[in-house]
């Protein structure tokens, strides 16, 4: 369950000199500023705002927020390698709660007039992590504070005709994060990720979506930041390892004026280093959803899906692309 007030205003459509003159090119992306908070079944709950922007014509674009959360997860170890011992333990995972302030800012800046951006990106997060080992009458919980701050680079291509809900277009953003105590933080390691995102319109009613998106780290991360297999359908964290891959396909009807229906297949591997990846055990996941338009001057769809893991199934409350 959550609530958002968000403020939203057009910026007008991209002045891009390619362009025919008299033919309006493609709408910017609006500026955006949020506040909302979120409540979970299992007493997770955040508060957080946000702003989005951008000046020079789309040249200059930033997005950037600070949070307060207090999540309750589940641990189930790295990799298969890690299982076994958890096992051990009569439970398939380990119950924590990771509480604390976030802040995330990113910086991009288009290149001469073209699809292409290069950018900075600043993450910093100050958390202390609750471990359940036990009945707490016999096994006192395990807390540790910690810092992890970080500053990385990003690439990024980006042709959608929409940020919220494309029906055309595609992003390719490649980014690396460099987590360093330099940087505000008490780890040092790097995480990587390289995702493709496409939008094909096959029929005037019809968009179909494709994702391929792989992640991986180097260094001694702490288990909150070793990637997961991140798809509708398997929770957080329930399968992790230094390199994961995922693909998605998903296809959206315009059913009728403001409602969509949409359905979509996905499957992700995580394995410890590349030449393991093809033995890895694939993790496949199904669903179905709808959407209303909610806003159509900015194209902006929300909805639910529903959607099937290898163990079990879940909701999602979706405000735009699931991308």
């Amino acid at each position: 369950m959550g609530v958002a007030l968000l403020y939203m205003r057009e910026k007008g459509p991209y002045e891009d000199p390619k362009t025919p003159s008299g033919k309006e090119g493609k709408q910017r992306p609006p500026s955006i500023i949020g506040v909302g908070g979120a409540y979970t079944v299992n007493d997770s709950w955040a508060v957080a705002g946000g702003y989005q922007n951008n000046w020079i014509n789309d040249s200059l674009r930033y997005s950037g927020g600070l949070g307060y959360t207090s999540l309750n997860l589940d641990f189930y170890g790295i990799g298969q390698r890690q299982r076994p011992r958890l096992i051990n333990l009569d439970e398939s995972s380990i119950e924590f709660n990771i509480e604390g302030f976030i802040t995330l800012h990113d910086l991009r800046y288009r290149l001469l007039n073209t699809n292409f951006f290069i950018g900075t990106r600043y993450a910093f997060l100050s958390s202390e992590t609750t471990f359940s080992l036990g009945p707490t009458e016999l096994i006192p919980p395990f807390q540790r504070e910690s810092n992890d701050g970080a500053l990385g680079a990003t690439f990024m291509y980006d042709t959608r005709d929409n940020t919220f809900t494309p029906t055309r277009g595609s992003k390719v953003d490649l980014s690396g994060m460099f987590h360093s105590p330099s940087f505000g933080g008490d780890f040092n390691y790097e995480r990587y990720q390289a995702a493709g995102l496409t939008w094909i319109g096959v029929h005037p009613d019809v968009t179909l979506g494709l994702r391929l998106d792989a992640r991986w780290v180097d260094g001694r991360a702490p288990f909150y930041a070793i990637p997961f297999i991140d798809l509708r359908g398997i929770p957080a964290l329930r399968y992790q390892d230094k390199l994961v891959l995922m693909g998605e396909v998903e296809a959206r009807w315009q059913a009728f004026q403001r409602w969509s229906i949409l359905g979509f297949v996905g499957s992700g591997r995580a394995a410890e280093a590349l030449d393991e990846l093809g033995s890895a055990e694939g993790r496949h996941t199904f669903g179905t959803g709808f959407r209303y338009l909610v806003a159509r001057k900015f194209g902006l769809h929300s909805g639910v899906d529903i959607a099937r893991g290898p163990e079990d199934t879940y909701v999602y409350i979706q405000v735009g692309s699931a991308w």
